[in-house]
């Protein structure tokens, strides 16, 4: 437990630094009429952190193995986690009930539309897989795939409404976000086909979560409920991980 939760806070203090950071940007680095991009000092801080964030993550994983592990060879019961696993499914449901009310309500498409329905049935595989594990029975993929197509068409909306935005510096967080989210949720899928090592999984997953905290300072709060969920399930599974 206790070597867990210093697994787990180091990634969360740096993923606070990173959304302070991109907080900053957000609301001063960016002309008010114009929207294009001002110079500000945190925007340059903010991507240093990333890349620092990218070699804190493959630092913390030198030494893991690269066997291919069966998932319940390499992840323990849930038990003292089981919470925080929970908490982050409802927060998927509830991330794709809100995403679904604010697309319909801006009829901003179908990409969107079909990304909210997944949300809410990957917090509802979540929910199953948290259960198998502490049944001892968490011998299937298929509560995972809903995840896995999800964090596709999560990446393809929040890519899709920036074509025509020439301000890279406005979208290129979330995305980037989304798109380690996906792969992701692909190794931990890979557990259960024996293709995942645990060092691509704990790196990614690491990267992940520190970036979904700091994708949460986007002013636009409509995909924040997924951010956190993501972060508080990856944060659980990195939390399980057997020494």
């Amino acid at each position: 437990m206790n070597s867990a939760v210093k697994k787990i806070i180091p990634l969360w203090a740096i993923g606070l630094a990173m959304f302070a950071l991109r907080f900053v940007e957000t609301r001063t680095g960016f002309d008010s009429v114009t929207g294009l991009a001002v110079p500000t000092v945190a925007r340059p801080m903010l991507i240093g952190a990333v890349l620092l964030a990218v070699v804190y993550a493959v630092v913390s994983v030198r030494n893991y193995s690269v066997e291919r592990p069966a998932f319940d060879e390499y992840f323990a019961v849930p038990d003292r986690w089981k919470t925080l696993l929970v908490l982050g499914s409802f927060l998927y449901m509830a991330g794709g009930a809100w995403l679904g009310y604010q697309t319909v309500m801006e009829k901003a498409g179908i990409a969107p539309l079909i990304t909210a329905a997944l949300a809410m049935v990957t917090g509802g595989g979540f929910l199953v897989l948290t259960k198998r594990m502490g049944d001892g029975e968490a011998d299937s993929v298929v509560s995972l795939l809903p995840g896995l197509f999800f964090s596709a068409f999560w990446a393809l909306s929040l890519y899709l409404p920036t074509g025509g935005d020439p301000v890279l510096a406005r979208y290129w967080l979330p995305i980037l976000t989304a798109a380690l989210q996906a792969y992701a949720i692909a190794e931990l899928s890979g557990f259960f086909r024996g293709e995942s090592k645990p060092r691509s999984f704990s790196f990614t997953a690491r990267a992940a979560v520190m970036l979904c905290i700091a994708a949460l300072a986007e002013p636009n709060l409509t995909f924040a409920p997924l951010f956190l969920g993501s972060a508080a399930v990856m944060s659980a599974f990195l939390a399980l991980e057997r020494e």
